[in-house]
């Protein structure tokens, strides 16, 4: 695949990892989405297709194709909430903090950084940016994060948050992937950690117009007739996408100079369980290493990585461990990374 690929980056650590508290929303099983889907007029998936997935409840801050719930978290919320659980068991002050990625495609104001909304309110002061690549946001995110702790910073948090339902159509297969949640992970600078392998990554935007919600901004009374705001993936999408997801881990690998039999957890976004096998598969990697929370998150964005690398932190995996992330309009990123 064509892209990028980045230096190594040894002497960081992920010092400690959490995801936010489900606080108001509803946890929402496949039965509870086809009456949604029923509702919005539309026919319920297939016996048996959203199993197919790995797909058992999602949580959601609201109805796709609706509103959001009363005393739902907006994506800044999820955020400080995941950035404030990281740091308490990484046992490190809010202060302390001299870079703040976030990673979102869904934030809560049209205009606003997620990053300084979310820093402002936990007292960090330090670098504070937003990464928008779609699903691989996380994964670019902790790639810069990396990099400023190479040029001298002592602490970074890569935090991502998504509301997915909110802009999901309440009809169709996204009425069952989306998936919302937030995560975080402390990186610190360690003289003895082997750290960040050279990462590969690329995009192909000319699928841009593939994924996403079509209709522009600002919003307009007009504009906001129908599904115009609204997620959808085009035809053209999932060719690719295959494609990438079969390719980043090999490649990854290779520019890691790192042999598949060695990876003790494979850590990605959660598109659906069968995706996530076959990149393995394609890797060479044994598929029984794959992190899978797709059964709990569904597919929760740039946040399932993040979840993805705390479960695998919690299952005790051993490194190394291959990192990917295919999505957005086309958005890809691979590393190895030794926790």
């Amino acid at each position: 695949m064509t892209g990028t690929r980045t230096g190594a980056v040894p002497g960081i650590r992920v010092a400690a990892t959490a995801t936010a508290e489900e606080t108001g929303g509803r946890r929402v099983g496949n039965d509870e989405v086809d009456d949604v889907v029923r509702a919005a007029g539309g026919e319920p998936a297939a016996a048996g297709w959203a199993e197919h997935l790995g797909l058992r409840s999602r949580w959601w801050t609201a109805r796709p194709g609706g509103v959001q719930f009363p005393g739902a978290p907006a994506t800044e919320d999820l955020l400080v909430d995941a950035t404030a659980r990281a740091l308490d068991a990484a046992g490190v002050a809010a202060t302390a903090v001299d870079v703040f990625v976030a990673a979102t495609t869904t934030p809560s104001r049209l205009t606003s950084s997620m990053a300084t909304a979310a820093t402002g309110r936990l007292g960090i002061g330090g670098m504070a940016v937003e990464v928008r690549a779609g699903c691989p946001s996380a994964l670019h995110g902790l790639v810069i994060a990396a990099a400023q702790l190479a040029l001298g910073a002592e602490v970074a948090v890569v935090a991502a948050a998504e509301t997915l339902s909110a802009v999901a159509p309440g009809t169709g297969p996204l009425a069952y992937l989306a998936g919302d949640g937030g995560a975080a992970t402390v990186l610190v600078r360690d003289p003895a950690a082997r750290g960040l392998a050279p990462a590969v990554l690329g995009n192909d935007g000319t699928l841009a117009d593939e994924v996403g919600a079509p209709a522009p901004l600002p919003p307009t009374r007009e504009r906001l007739e129908g599904d115009g705001y609204r997620l959808r993936f085009g035809d053209g999408y999932n060719g690719p996408a295959r494609a990438a997801w079969e390719a980043v881990g090999a490649d990854a690998l290779a520019a890691a100079e790192v042999s598949a039999g060695r990876i003790g957890a494979v850590v990605a976004n959660q598109p659906g369980r069968p995706r996530l096998h076959s990149a393995a598969v394609a890797a060479g990697v044994d598929p029984a290493t794959v992190v899978d929370v797709v059964g709990r998150t569904a597919n929760s964005g740039s946040a399932g990585f993040l979840t993805a690398l705390h479960a695998a932190g919690g299952l005790h995996r051993e490194g190394p461990w291959l990192l990917v992330s295919v999505g957005g309009g086309l958005s890809w990123a691979g590393a190895v990374l030794w926790p």
